[in-house]
């Protein structure tokens, strides 16, 4: 049976977070990193709980993805309510170099929204 590529829930964000490096790893069912390297663009998708705001980020290997990391952030108003978000991380193909819009590997994960804290 092959592996299962996994990345862990995102944790830590609140409504109006932004500029945050978030870095996450793409795992297989034992934990283990796998190399994400190779491709030519990748792509952190958000969509909210409710489905009305979907937030599209460019990502980038923290080194090369043969650690299986990548990290993005969020800019200014793009998280802008709490709950339960569900993300993909798109990996796009290099295979031909002037084109990356083919889809190779996509993931997906959640992100736990909290609400800001008003003081």
């Amino acid at each position: 049976m092959p592996a299962t590529q996994v990345i862990e829930p995102i944790k830590g964000i609140v409504v109006g977070s932004f500029g945050q490096t978030i870095i996450l790893t793409v795992v297989n069912d034992l934990g283990v990193a796998q190399d994400v390297s190779g491709y030519t663009l990748i792509q952190a998708i958000a969509s909210s709980p409710d489905r009305r705001q979907a937030v599209t980020r460019t990502a980038a290997y923290t080194v090369a993805g043969a650690d299986g990391k990548v990290q993005f952030s969020f800019a200014s108003g793009n998280i802008d309510r709490p709950g339960t978000w569900d993300v993909q991380i798109l990996f796009f193909n290099n295979a031909v170099a002037t084109d990356a819009t083919e889809v190779a590997k996509t993931y997906s994960t959640t992100m736990e929204v909290g609400r800001a804290l008003v003081v």
